[in-house]
């Protein structure tokens, strides 16, 4: 067999087995031509990676990337420093201005999804709220919308905020819920700031649905008053709802996070909610030191790399093209190493956990193509 790239001495994450093993992987124009142990091919181009990790692309399933509109958002293709191959935007547009985002979603070479989000212009600016009234969910122009954009629109997004949700208690959320399922998408909905209960939240959402910022400590936790974990939080993912960090500098708390986690209670999905307010701070800086956090609270290497990889990639209906090294599967790959380093991580109500090991990007490849590569990768 001929292959344009063979990466041998590679410490392979595969997200179906959750293992890590020692072995070598082929490229063979934009995909995987061949993985395993050993592998019987000629490459036009050999790379040792001395024993550092290959993983499949990293996916942001939260993040904001709509500069030329939204004052939060920042530009993709800046996530390949990150060891991101594709970034899913959360609700930075509505019906009324996604032409514009997929228009400049397109000049990008990273691959860029999205939540519609199901107000009008979706989050643009921080001091003038979505309004989510059902009276203002413009229903047939987010339908035409979806039906433009289906490889694009992976889901609604709603964000059940005390400023958005208004006085409704979760008609509104309940309403865009039913809106999502009519069209086979999965709602994603902001719990940050609610002002309801995980009970009336998690009723209306099904198989698939997201709920993000799952750890947020304005308005009901996910823990009661006992400190436990909600029994409706566990019968909702028994059920396939989705739980993603999504931890944004405001939207966590570690004095909810650790309990949680000593419960068992990980996330489903690792996201950084990268916007121009967290973007490559110590608080937040990117969906590695993300991972490297839950590292430190205990999650195993594969299934901190599972939550970044396969995991996204099955929430937006991606999995095998995405979040694989599958042979045909798209040669997205990220090469990663996890270094001793110790650090504290933070969350803004001044908590914090101490890690000793931090995961760093050496490269990141698209469509079998560098796009990112520090000077340890060479």
């Amino acid at each position: 067999m001929q292959a344009d790239i063979l990466f041998k001495n590679a410490e392979i994450f595969d997200p179906d087995t959750l293992d890590i093993k020692r072995g070598e992987l082929a490229v063979t124009g934009t995909v995987i031509s061949a993985k395993g142990e050993k592998l019987s091919c000629e490459a036009k181009k050999e790379i040792d990676l001395k024993g550092n990790i290959l993983s499949p692309g990293f996916i942001d399933h939260h993040c904001h990337v709509f500069p030329v509109s939204s004052v939060l958002g920042i530009s993709p293709d800046l996530f390949f420093s990150l060891g991101c191959t594709a970034v899913v935007d959360a609700g930075s547009s509505g019906f009324a201005n996604f032409k514009a985002f997929a228009n400049a979603a397109a000049y990008n070479m990273m691959d860029v999804y999205a939540y519609l989000n199901a107000a009008s212009y979706g989050q643009v600016i921080l001091d003038c709220p979505e309004d989510f009234r059902s009276i203002k969910i413009h229903v047939d122009a987010i339908k035409e919308t979806v039906k433009q954009y289906p490889d694009r629109i992976r889901g609604i997004k709603m964000r059940f905020d005390k400023s958005c949700a208004l006085d409704e208690d979760t008609k509104s959320l309940q309403f865009c819920a039913e809106l999502a399922h009519s069209l086979n998408l999965p709602l994603c909905v902001h719990v940050t700031n609610h002002g309801s209960t995980f009970a009336k939240i998690l009723e209306p959402l099904e198989k698939g649905d997201v709920v993000c910022h799952v750890y947020q400590n304005m308005g009901q936790t996910i823990l009661d008053d006992s400190g436990k974990v909600r029994q409706e939080l566990i019968d909702a993912r028994r059920r396939g709802v989705i739980f993603d960090a999504a931890d944004e500098y405001v939207n966590f708390s570690f004095d909810v996070l650790k309990p949680a986690v000593e419960q068992g209670f990980y996330p489903d999905i690792i996201a950084s909610d990268l916007t121009t307010l967290s973007a490559f701070n110590n608080h937040v800086y990117g969906l590695p030191l993300q991972i490297s956090k839950y590292l430190a609270l205990g999650m195993s290497l594969p299934k901190v790399l599972n939550c970044v990889t396969k995991a996204p990639a099955e929430a937006i209906g991606l999995y095998g093209q995405i979040g694989s090294l599958k042979v045909g599967a798209k040669a997205d790959l990220t090469i990663c190493k996890l270094e001793d380093h110790d650090f504290t991580f933070k969350s803004y109500d001044h908590a914090f956990v101490k890690g000793e090991k931090l995961i760093k990007v050496l490269a990141t490849l698209k469509h079998g193509a560098l796009r990112f590569a520090s000077f340890d990768y060479y």
